[in-house]
C-alpha cells in the first residue's frame, strides 16, 4: 500500500512539472497581470500609487477606465518608453503619449490595443513611436500629431 501511494504521489508531481514546462514553453506569461489605473495621485503613467497594484511591467496588460477628471481623479500620461503586452482605453478614458523628444521614444505595445475612448499620441519629436503588434481595435478617439505609428502585427 505504501509502495502504491508513493507512486501515485511520484506520478502526480511529474504530471504537475510537465504541465508547468509546457505553459512555460509555449511562450505564455504566467505572471502577467491586468494593471488597472485609478489616477488618484498624478497624471504619471510611472507612479505605482496611480494604479489598483504597480504601474505594467512589460508583460503585463493596462487598462484605462473613465476617471473622472472633475471628480479630483487625473488621466495618465506616459513621456518616456514603456512596454506592455496589451492596452484597453475604455469609453470615457483618455490616455496621453507624449514621450519625449530626443532619444527615440518608443510606447510599445506587444498585442492587442483596444480603444473606446481617447488616446492623445502627441510625442515632442518626429523620431518617438507608438508600436502595436496585435490587433488595434478602435472604436473611440485617436488624434495624432506627430511621431511615427507602426503596426507590427
Amino acid at each position: 500500500m505504501y509502495l502504491l501511494l508513493k507512486k501515485s504521489i511520484a506520478k502526480g508531481v511529474l504530471l504537475a512539472v510537465a504541465g508547468l514546462l509546457t505553459l512555460l514553453a509555449s511562450g505564455s506569461d504566467v505572471w502577467a497581470l491586468e494593471r488597472v489605473w485609478v489616477g488618484g495621485t498624478s497624471i504619471d503613467w510611472f507612479n505605482n500609487a496611480n494604479w489598483n497594484t504597480l504601474s505594467p511591467a512589460a508583460g503585463d496588460t493596462a487598462r484605462i477606465p473613465d476617471v473622472n477628471e472633475a471628480g479630483g481623479f487625473f488621466n495618465p500620461t506616459v513621456n518616456n518608453t514603456e512596454t506592455i503586452a496589451g492596452l484597453t482605453v475604455e469609453a470615457g478614458g483618455q490616455l496621453s503619449i507624449t514621450l519625449n523628444a530626443g532619444t527615440n521614444r518608443v510606447f510599445t505595445i506587444n498585442g492587442a490595443m483596444s480603444n473606446s475612448g481617447t488616446i492623445n499620441f502627441w510625442p515632442d519629436g518626429a523620431s518617438e513611436r507608438l508600436d502595436c503588434s496585435g490587433n488595434w481595435t478602435n472604436n473611440g478617439t485617436f488624434n495624432h500629431s506627430s511621431g511615427r505609428v507602426y503596426f507590427n502585427g
